[in-house]
């Protein structure tokens, strides 16, 4: 802008010395060429008051603004290439920069994580209007009846898809799965005051420490001397019947393992983190006294949790047990004692819908086994790709792999999201890198990826 204002000031100055020529020469021959002069000056005064105008008024549109850019040849523009054929595109201006999203990577997040494109665009269409009431599901009250329609669908598919038993209640909580550590031990650790936790994992053990603040905590079985790359044999260790109940993590979302068959308990609720991995594959509730889920993995957006609970299992708190942390609360409320996470819901509700659509966890079970297959195969194979996990306990949502070296790995992150293959750094505690490929992730975004580290591995031979 300040080169504008002196270009713009040399200009006036120019035609002002111009005319003050033209008064001296009078009306000698030469005018016609001053005349010539002065039409190209203006030509190029108005083109500049032109761009100035582009700069100083148009500053935050982003197609004027970035053709201010291309002007003065400062445009950077870097290209991610998604499924759906468009790119993401960083344009630095000076100072700041704009990004301007233009398609979809494949992401995988361990969550937050991908939500199936369909629903997405449903979302986009119905987020100022829901279904003609003239506002958005954020700006709903949770009290109207569109509102206890949506939350009423909700519960009613996820019933149907699950095959929950009516002696169960399905509740819509707030506070992820972590809330769920204290909720559990305040409203079940209420006979024995006495608990026992199976530790497969961070999520797991993170679990058993905020129960130990409430009761008695003991440990059944654990692999982390193995370095929770497996999961511990159960045999003949749940026979304990003084126990309030027993916790387990039925997938480990950090360091890729699940278990292959739910231990049986017979007189002790069995209560199951199901976070990453509910509604993957089948599983009979009917074993379970309490199934928990944050919905941000495999359900829907964050801010709601899932929790499906044996009706026998409610109205057992203490007193002292704070009424938001209460199950009583939500069951007698219909999960509306106060303002429910309303677009979590609502957005959980159409996840369901699409679930269905898929024909079903059946159906999506087949898919995700298929999907899984894929990453392990090569996995198997591969002389550069090594994956730390026990084969018999591999997780089909959550897979960790790792390169040689921390060098290997940093280049393979990079190359990854220059391809829109993004999130696929592990987490801190394991390291190299981590897929998690859950429902709404498609097939050809897993081929994709195999595609990719073959590559890499040929290229790093």
């Amino acid at each position: 802008m300040v080169l504008c204002r002196r270009l713009w000031t040399l200009f006036i100055g120019s035609l002002v010395f111009l005319q003050f020529i033209k008064f001296l020469i009078g009306s000698l021959r030469i005018i016609s060429y001053y005349s010539f002069i002065t039409r190209v000056l203006s030509t190029i005064m108005y083109l500049t008051l032109f761009y100035m105008f582009i700069k100083k008024f148009t500053h935050a549109s982003d197609s004027i603004a970035s053709c201010a850019v291309i002007l003065e040849k400062k445009l950077t523009v870097s290209c991610i290439v998604g499924y759906n054929s468009e790119s993401l595109k960083n344009i630095k201006m000076r100072n700041r920069e704009v990004i301007r999203v233009m398609e979809r990577v494949y992401n995988f997040s361990a969550g937050p994580s991908i939500l199936p494109l369909p629903v997405l665009e449903k979302v986009q269409k119905e987020l100022v209007n829901y279904n003609g009431t003239g506002m958005s599901i954020m700006e709903m009250s949770h009290r109207s009846s569109y509102f206890q329609s949506i939350i009423d669908e909700a519960g009613s598919l996820l019933r149907e898809l699950m095959n929950i038993p009516d002696e169960y209640e399905v509740l819509f909580l707030q506070g992820g799965a972590s809330l769920q550590f204290s909720m559990i031990p305040l409203n079940l650790m209420n006979t024995y005051k006495k608990a026992g936790y199976v530790l497969t994992g961070s999520w797991s053990k993170k679990a058993l420490q905020e129960a130990e603040k409430v009761g008695e905590v003991q440990v059944i079985a654990s692999s982390e001397n193995e370095k929770f790359t497996t999961i511990p044999k159960l045999d003949g260790l749940l026979g304990d019947e003084k126990l309030d109940y027993v916790h387990i993590t039925t997938n480990n979302t950090i360091e890729g393992t699940k278990y292959v068959d739910i231990p049986h308990v017979d007189k002790v609720p069995l209560v199951a983190d199901m976070s990453s991995n509910i509604l993957s594959e089948r599983y009979d509730v009917s074993k379970f006294g309490l199934i928990y889920a944050g919905a941000q993995k495999n359900l829907g957006p964050a801010g709601l949790t899932i929790a499906i609970i044996k009706r026998d299992l409610i109205g057992g708190a203490d007193r002292s047990c704070p009424t938001m942390l209460n199950y009583e609360t939500y069951s007698k409320n219909n999960s509306l004692y106060n303002t429910p996470p309303s677009f979590s819901i609502y957005v959980t509700k159409l996840v369901l819908e699409w679930l269905k659509e898929q024909g079903g966890v059946s159906a999506i079970e087949e898919q995700n086994r298929m999907k899984s297959s894929l990453l392990y195969n090569f996995l198997d194979e591969s002389k550069l790709f090594t994956s730390p996990v026990d084969r018999t306990y591999r997780s089909l949502m959550n897979i960790p792999f790792t390169t040689p070296s921390e060098e290997l790995n940093s280049e393979f992150l990079q190359k990854a999201k220059e391809r829109g293959l993004v999130t696929l750094k592990g987490h801190r505690s394991v390291g190299g890198m981590r897929a998690s490929i859950y429902n709404a992730m498609p097939a050809h975004g897993v081929q994709q990826l195999v595609n990719y580290m073959k590559e890499f591995e040929l290229e790093n031979r």
